[in-house]
């Protein structure tokens, strides 16, 4: 078929008096014709002596072209005595002539404008490199790549026009398989119809090599398109998945698509929205799920964007987010570098009826990274790992990681071995806030537990059982008014717990009474050595100024192996530095001061209690009453001063084989003093009672020795 000529024709009249001036015409809407392209240059004519003017136009009925006829077309109006007057008309294909008087006028939503044409990269002949339209709204060819459309084709120019930019899979390309061979490129595809290229490409930017003679241009017309199949990323929005984000749909089946179809090391992208599920998604192996961002916390008055996911009502499962193993997973190979980053997991949908995770990890998982990421108010845990047949969670590593307001635990970590964690805040969590339990070869920096209603960071299990294992380095960490112990380490094992630069901070809140034995640092029954150095502690009440002041002490020491501690500054609300002398080796010091009190105590002590092997050094003044107690891990050696008959306790902290002395000086009088027995008490043969004249002081040592219970007085001298 050929292109028909229509004649466009008008008589222009100031009453009877012919007008001058100018008409143009040019086509701006798509015309195509068996494989040519309409010309766009426009059309100028100037008004005969009568006021006419005759012009023609292309016309066709090509099915490519719709609807058939002339395209549309731009009608300029250039007249003596009138404003320039611009409007559109529409050319049929077997009509005609056309006149411009009475042909009808199209609206603006009618007209179709020019297609905007891919650029080559490098352009050529122009100053600063950029190429510009001619008239007819094409390139000039002088301005594209000199061997473009080379090696077969001879390169049909490309003018831009709508019919030259064709959807996927439509309109095959030239025998050489170029795009400009064919008189047409493809539109830029979604990212998820793009998949890696079929042949060996160049990405020079100019044209693709090497395609098959006769392969349509699917993936292989435009450098636009191997760009986007290069980067591997779905995203859940796209017309495959239809995820919708609108705080209502349920996106279950859309999201977990997405994961499914996500290449290996590919990216699952999800655009700012409210995701709504009612079954855990599994993220694969080597893919990541990532969102726009994740907002610190959700609350009035912020104008952070929300990309969340959150569970409907009726959801079914443990957890929001799930990692499997290879076993349960199904897959191929070990489970491992499964990437979540920028998202929000938002429980604040549940009633509690359900007790729900935010993420489930179970088995051997390795090598995970979690970053940027928030959890909030899930009616159970925020992270959990456990374990399958004796194989754990491996090497993750955690960063930017905020936990918030969970109804039982923030973080819940079991044998999670060679654990990172960085910039990782758990507030507000009903139980505790990061367990680590035998979580060997860990490092944890500039981690934050606060208003946690048990403990802020808990340290437990058997650490370092396994070979070539060992324990954790915390660095830069802080805890403010948890409801238990700031950090409790009760870990068993042999490998040490290293512990520096740690603040604690309000401690020890115990449902705002305080009390407890709560402390911000407290080492209970720890097998596993401690060494903890530049330790702070400060007390204080709720934000509002309710509540008791806490903790109860800075650091807490009972029944512990191993703990070497320095550069201490203990403000607490009843005792500094707490030993109750069931610890078998404590080594404090040189740098200990201790505060007691409210905030606003300035009755700092700087103490020296213990020598560099763990044995006290100073004496010890003991407080004059009826009943004297001593508390024999501070020091070796004690004091005191009596007024009355008085009775020696047994004393506290007692170790087996350890010596003591003590001094007693009576004042004013002759003085009796009794020394307890039974269990814990002294064995001085058949006479528990001493005789001390006024002013004269009495030496007593004992060794005590543990089989018996007692204290065995090996030495005693009187009135000196």
């Amino acid at each position: 078929m050929a292109y028909t000529l229509i004649p466009v024709t008008r008589t222009y009249l100031d009453d009877s008096v012919p007008r001058t001036g100018t008409v143009r015409l040019q086509l701006v809407g798509a015309l195509y014709n068996n494989g040519e392209i309409a010309d766009c240059q426009p059309q100028v004519a100037t008004l005969d002596s009568t006021g006419s003017v005759s012009l023609t136009v292309r016309a066709t009925n090509d099915p490519d072209t719709l609807p058939a006829g002339g395209g549309a077309i731009k009608v300029t109006e250039t007249l003596s005595g009138m404003d320039t007057v611009v409007y559109y008309i529409q050319v049929p294909y077997d009509g005609g002539p056309v006149d411009l008087a009475t042909a009808p006028r199209l609206t603006g939503d009618e007209v179709s404008a020019p297609a905007t044409l891919f650029q080559p990269v490098n352009e050529r002949g122009l100053p600063g490199g950029y190429p510009v339209l001619d008239g007819s709204g094409r390139v000039p060819r002088t301005q594209l790549p000199a061997n473009l459309g080379e090696g077969g084709g001879g390169g049909v120019e490309i003018s831009g026009q709508a019919t030259d930019i064709q959807v996927l899979g439509t309109r095959a390309a030239g025998t050489t398989g170029k795009a400009a061979d064919a008189g047409h490129v493809h539109q830029m595809p979604s990212l998820n119809q793009v998949g890696a290229p079929s042949a060996p490409v160049s990405l020079g930017g100019q044209r693709v090599i090497n395609a098959a003679p006769g392969v349509a241009g699917g993936d292989l017309a435009t450098v636009a398109q191997l760009g986007q199949s290069l980067l591997g990323w779905v995203n859940v929005k796209d017309s495959a998945y239809g995820a919708k984000g609108d705080g209502a749909t349920n996106d279950t089946a859309a999201l977990q698509a997405a994961l499914n179809a996500a290449p290996a090391g590919g990216v699952v992208y999800l655009p700012e929205g409210t995701y709504r599920t009612t079954a855990p998604l599994v993220v694969p192996p080597t893919v990541t799920l990532r969102g726009t961002r994740a907002n610190m916390m959700d609350a009035a008055n912020l104008s952070d964007p929300k990309c969340f996911i959150q569970p409907l009502a009726g959801f079914t499962g443990t957890a929001l987010i799930v990692l499997k193993d290879q076993v349960s997973g199904g897959y191929t190979a070990i489970s491992a570098e499964q990437r979540i980053e920028d998202l929000m997991l938002d429980g604040s949908t549940l009633d509690g009826s359900q007790p729900l995770d935010g993420i489930y990890a179970e088995g051997n998982i390795q090598n995970v990274k979690l970053s940027r990421i928030t959890i909030r108010l899930m009616s159970n845990n925020g992270i959990v790992t456990g374990g399958v047949a004796d194989a754990f969670p491996y090497s993750w590593r955690m960063t930017g990681v905020m936990i918030d307001n969970c109804r039982a635990n923030g973080i819940l970590f079991t044998r999670m071995t060679d654990l990172t964690m960085t910039d990782t805040q758990v507030i507000g969590c009903w139980g505790r806030g990061m367990v680590l339990n035998n979580c060997a070869n860990t490092q944890m920096a500039t981690c934050r537990a606060e208003w946690n209603g048990s403990h802020g960071i808990h340290l437990t299990g058997s650490w370092g059982n396994g070979t070539g294992s060992g324990g954790l380095l915390m660095s830069a960490c802080s805890t403010d008014r948890n409801g238990g112990d700031g950090v409790l380490v009760d870990a068993t094992g042999n490998a040490p717990i290293q512990i520096d630069n740690l603040h604690t901070r309000r401690d020890g809140r115990n449902g705002g009474n305080g009390g407890n034995e709560h402390a911000g640092l407290a080492v209970v029954g720890a097998t596993a050595p401690v060494i903890a150095s530049t330790v702070t502690c400060y007390p204080g009440l709720d934000d509002d100024g309710s509540g008791t002041n806490s903790p109860q002490y800075g650091v807490r020491l009972s029944g512990a192996a191993s703990v070497q501690m320095d550069h201490l500054y203990l403000h607490a609300a009843q005792e500094g530095l707490h030993d109750d002398g069931t610890s078998q080796l404590v080594t404090i010091g040189p740098v200990l001061t201790t505060v007691v009190g409210a905030t606003t105590s300035t009755a700092r002590v700087v103490e020296d209690r213990y020598n560099g092997s763990g044995a006290p050094r100073s004496i010890l003044t003991l407080t004059d009453a009826e009943t004297i107690t001593t508390d024999v891990t501070r020091a070796r050696h004690a004091r005191v001063t009596i007024a009355g008959d008085r009775v020696l306790a047994a004393p506290m902290g007692s170790s087996d084989g350890q010596r003591f002395i003590w001094e007693v000086t009576a004042s004013e009088a002759d003085r009796m003093l009794t020394l307890a027995t039974g269990t814990g008490g002294f064995d001085l043969g058949t006479d528990t009672t001493t005789s001390t004249p006024s002013g004269t002081t009495d030496l007593l040592e004992a060794v005590y020795h543990a089989p018996s219970s007692t204290w065995r007085v090996i030495a005693y001298r009187k009135g000196f």
